[in-house]
C-alpha cells in the first residue's frame, strides 16, 4: 500500500520532516475520493478526457472541456491513527488571478472529523509561478480535534482533503507517520450527491480556500457528496450538458445557470430547454433553480434575467411538477453588509459563501428529508 514518494511521481517533493513518513498516491485505495461525475476516473479531473471528447463533438464550449480538468468539489477522505499529515502536491496548468488567493485556487484544504462536525485544520500554501510543487504538513493541536474512534484499539480520526479549485491537479500525495494505519473513511449520511452546476461562482471563486466554497460548506453541514459543474465563464447551457446532469444518479440538482448566459434572450433560448431536458429524463428528481446572487450589480438587467428564469419555475409549477423550487440571488447575501460579500462585485468571498450556504442549507436539508 506504502510507497516511496519517488514511486508515485517522480517530480514530488519531500515534505518538511518527512523522510520518516508513509505515503501512498491519494488516488489509491483505501483513501476515498468523491466529487468526480462517476464513470472512468481520470486522475483527479472532474470528468475523463474521453467524455470531455465527446461533450466536445455535441457542442459544449471549449472553456468548460478545460475546466473539467480542475477538480473543484473533488475530496479525498480517509481515516488513520497518525497525529500528523503530509502533502506533496504537482499541479498541472497554472492560472493565476490577482483577485482569487492561492491558497483558494490551488490549495489544499485539509479538515479532520465526520458526519457533521469537520474542523478545518489548515491549508496548503502554493508557491507563485511557475512553481507547480509545494508541500505541507498539518499537525493539529490535540484538544483542537475532535474525539477520536477506537477502531481495533487504534484511536482513529477522519480526514477530508478538499481538492485545487481552479488548477489541474498531476500528482497528490498523503504521508502519514511511520506505524501508523489508514482506513477507508465512514460512509455519508447521505450516499447519492447533490450536483450543481452554474457559473465561477458555483465553481469556487473567489474562496479563500477550496473549503470554503458554498458548495463545499453545505455539503459539509450535511455530510453528503458533492458533485461541482461550475464552470468559470462557461455555463453555456448545452443540452449535452443537461444531458450528462440528467443521467446521474443524485438526490438533488441545484441549477444556477444564469451569469455566463451573454443576454437576456439568450438565457430565454436556453435555459428552460436546459430544465426540461433533465425534467423529462428523470421526472422525480429534486431541483432548485437559482439566480445569481450579486444582483444589486446591474440590477435592471438582473430584474430581466430573474423574469426569465423564473420563469422556467413557474412554468414546471403550472404543469404540475412539485419537484422544483426557486431560490431568488437576490436573498443569499442578506439584507445587511451586502457589498462586504464579494471580492469584485461579482465574486462571493468567504463572507458571501457562507451567506449562501446558511441560505440554500435549510431548504437541502428539508428536500433530503422528503420535508419540502
Amino acid at each position: 500500500m506504502f510507497k516511496p514518494l519517488s514511486e508515485i511521481d517522480k517530480h514530488l517533493p519531500m515534505p518538511p520532516g518527512g523522510e520518516n513518513d508513509l505515503y501512498l498516491s491519494a488516488d489509491q485505495a483505501p483513501l476515498e475520493m468523491t466529487g468526480q461525475v462517476p464513470g472512468p476516473r481520470d486522475g483527479y479531473r472532474r470528468l475523463d478526457h474521453a467524455r470531455v471528447a465527446l461533450l466536445a463533438a455535441q457542442g459544449v464550449n471549449e472553456g468548460a472541456q478545460g475546466l473539467l480538468g480542475n477538480p473543484a468539489g473533488v475530496t479525498v477522505r480517509f481515516r488513520t491513527d497518525s497525529p500528523t499529515i503530509a502533502l506533496s502536491v504537482r499541479l498541472g496548468n497554472l492560472v493565476h488571478f490577482s483577485h482569487f488567493a492561492l491558497t483558494g485556487s490551488r490549495g489544499i484544504a485539509v479538515y479532520v472529523g465526520s458526519g457533521t462536525d469537520r474542523r478545518f485544520m489548515g491549508v496548503s500554501h502554493p508557491e507563485p509561478a511557475p512553481e507547480v510543487v509545494h508541500t505541507a504538513r498539518i499537525q493539529p493541536v490535540e484538544s483542537d480535534l475532535p474525539p477520536a474512534v477506537l477502531i481495533n484499539g487504534r484511536a482513529m480520526r477522519e480526514w477530508q482533503l478538499y481538492l485545487p479549485i481552479y488548477n489541474d491537479l498531476e500528482a497528490l500525495a498523503v504521508g502519514v507517520a511511520r506505524g501508523s494505519t489508514i482506513i477507508p473513511p465512514a460512509p455519508y449520511t447521505y450516499q447519492k450527491p447533490i450536483l450543481f452546476y452554474g457559473s465561477s461562482i458555483t465553481q469556487g471563486g473567489c474562496a479563500s480556500h477550496p473549503g470554503n466554497t458554498y458548495t463545499a460548506m453545505v455539503t459539509r453541514w450535511l455530510d453528503i457528496p458533492q458533485i461541482n459543474l461550475g464552470f468559470s465563464g462557461s455555463a453555456k447551457g448545452e443540452l449535452a450538458m443537461a444531458d450528462l446532469i440528467a443521467a446521474q444518479d443524485i438526490a438533488c440538482f441545484v441549477m444556477d445557470l444564469d451569469h455566463n448566459m451573454e443576454s437576456v434572450d439568450a438565457l430565454r433560448e436556453r435555459h428552460e430547454p436546459f430544465f426540461k431536458r433533465v425534467r423529462e429524463a428523470q421526472p422525480d428528481l429534486p431541483v432548485i433553480i437559482m439566480t445569481k446572487p450579486d444582483f444589486e450589480f446591474g440590477i435592471e438587467l438582473n430584474k430581466q434575467r430573474r423574469r426569465v428564469i423564473r420563469k422556467t419555475y413557474l412554468n414546471a409549477v403550472r404543469a404540475g411538477d412539485r419537484r422544483v423550487w426557486f431560490v431568488d440571488g437576490q436573498t443569499l447575501f442578506g439584507k445587511r453588509g451586502r457589498d462586504s460579500c464579494t471580492v469584485d462585485r461579482c465574486h462571493p468571498n468567504d463572507l458571501g459563501f457562507y451567506r449562501m450556504a446558511r441560505h440554500i442549507e435549510p431548504l437541502l436539508r428539508s428536500i433530503l428529508n422528503g420535508q419540502a
